[in-house]
C-alpha cells in the first residue's frame, strides 16, 4: 500500500516560509513495516503570500487553492511541471477533486429478480448472478 500525505509546514522561523510537502509512505495492513520513501519540499510560499486555502490530489498531481486570488496551482512531481490555472471570479473555499465515473451497466437481478425464487445476487462485476435461497431452506429450488 502506497500513502501520499500532503501537509503544510505552517513555522515562520524556517527562513520565514511556509511550505507545501509531500510524503510517500510505503507500508503493510499492519502498522509495521511504515517507512518514509520520499520528503521533499515541492513549493514555497514567501511570507507575502497566503498558504493554500485547499487541496487535493487526484492521480499523482497535486492541486491547491491560493486564498486571495482567483486561481488554483496544479503540479505533479514527477513531471516537474507547476501549473497556474484562472478559474472564478470570486475566491476558492475549498477545493475537490471527482474521478472517473465508472460505465453505466445493466444489473442482471433488476429484471423478475434474475428469474430467482427467492435471493438474486450479481457478480463478475454485472455480468452475471446467483440466485441463492434462503438459510435452512431444506429442497430449495433456487431459479423459477
Amino acid at each position: 500500500m502506497v500513502i501520499l500525505l500532503e501537509s503544510y509546514v505552517g513555522c515562520k522561523d524556517f527562513k520565514g516560509m511556509y511550505g507545501l510537502v509531500t510524503e510517500l509512505h510505503c507500508a503493510r495492513l499492519s502498522q509495521t513495516g511504515r517507512g518514509i520513501l520520499t520528503n521533499e519540499r515541492i513549493k514555497e510560499f514567501s511570507p507575502s503570500e497566503e498558504p493554500s486555502f485547499g487541496m487535493t490530489q487526484y492521480k499523482g498531481t497535486l492541486l491547491w487553492t491560493d486564498a486571495t486570488k482567483t486561481v488554483y496551482y496544479s503540479i505533479n512531481p514527477d513531471r516537474r511541471i507547476r501549473v497556474r490555472y484562472v478559474c472564478c471570479s470570486n475566491r476558492f473555499q475549498a477545493i475537490s477533486v471527482l474521478g472517473d465515473c465508472p460505465q453505466a451497466s445493466t444489473n442482471p437481478c433488476s429484471y423478475s429478480n434474475g428469474h430467482c425464487r427467492y435471493i438474486c445476487l450479481p457478480n463478475d462485476g454485472g455480468r452475471s448472478r446467483t440466485c441463492v435461497c434462503p438459510d435452512n431452506e431444506p429442497g430449495c429450488h433456487k431459479e423459477m
